[in-house]
């Protein structure tokens, strides 16, 4: 998920010794690609799944799961790229959302186009798409003359300017006083809405969140936390997010944090200074 194509190999060829014929080391060797070529080989890690269970369908958004026969010449490198790019599939509910507008009474091969078209036009897993099919070809030295070249800025801030956008995805409700604490996590229910607007630190937020969850060690602490606190008879949701807001501020906590930052850090630009120095006191 081999990279040749076809490799135009670029020499000056010497007439009636004329001109001399360079040395191997300096012939120049090319692959090129369109835009076009590049995003078909990824839409064979775009199916519609069917459900029978639910009588309805699904998707598998940039997945090795759905099986697809992959083009000899662009495999390597669009599998590299889609591996990464699926860091960002949690944020993609807008083609998501596109897919389940239209996915009623299709077929399989209807279903897969809506499904594809509907990542595409979904304006950020498709930003991260490009992103990476970009990176992966000035990194082998190919060309594709019709593929955007995107810029990522960077957002620089303190350890304290961020945080609170991560525990903004771990958000407590308690519906009535005294009753149980439950915890939202990545999910609609969240406190985004209460910082500074800041899309950069927001998507940041989310990625690492998501990251925290899919950690089992750490989805085992957050368990272990929600358990013990609601077995506590002064439970309030303000008393949870302090042990929230501990977890994240621990050396361990902090310590992931700053993992999940750096492998997002592609597509949001969010870079934490001194990320991982000890918190104080």
């Amino acid at each position: 998920m081999s990279w040749t194509r076809r490799l135009m190999i670029f020499a000056t060829i010497a007439a009636a010794s004329c001109v001399r014929r360079p040395a191997s080391s300096e012939v120049t060797t090319a692959a090129s690609f369109s835009l076009a070529e590049l995003r078909a080989e990824v839409d064979r890690y775009v199916c519609a799944v069917w459900t029978p269970e639910v009588q309805q369908w699904g998707v598998d958004m940039l997945s090795e799961a759905c099986g697809a026969e992959r083009d000899p010449t662009l495999g390597e490198l669009v599998r590299a790229a889609v591996l990464r790019s699926k860091t960002i599939v949690p944020l993609a509910t807008a083609a998501y959302d596109a897919f389940d507008a239209g996915a009623s009474g299709l077929d399989q091969a209807s279903a897969d186009a809506l499904a594809r078209r509907s990542m595409w036009s979904d304006p950020l897993l498709s930003r991260a798409i490009l992103l990476q099919l970009r990176g992966a070809i000035d990194a082998m030295h190919a060309r594709c003359d019709d593929c955007p070249r995107l810029a990522v800025a960077p957002v620089e801030v303190e350890w304290e300017d961020f945080s609170p956008y991560l525990q903004a995805y771990f958000w407590p409700v308690q519906a009535t006083p005294g009753g149980p604490v439950e915890i939202f996590v990545c999910s609609g229910t969240h406190g985004a809405g209460e910082l500074p607007a800041n899309e950069p630190l927001r998507q940041a937020g989310f990625l690492v969140a998501v990251q925290f969850v899919d950690d089992a060690e750490t989805e085992a602490q957050i368990e272990q936390l929600h358990a013990r606190h609601n077995g506590d008879a002064s439970r309030s949701a303000h008393g949870m997010a302090r042990e929230i807001d501990a977890l994240i501020q621990s050396p361990t906590g902090r310590a992931r944090t700053c993992r999940a930052l750096r492998e997002v850090e592609w597509f949001t630009g969010v870079v934490v200074r001194a990320c991982e120095a000890s918190p104080r006191g």
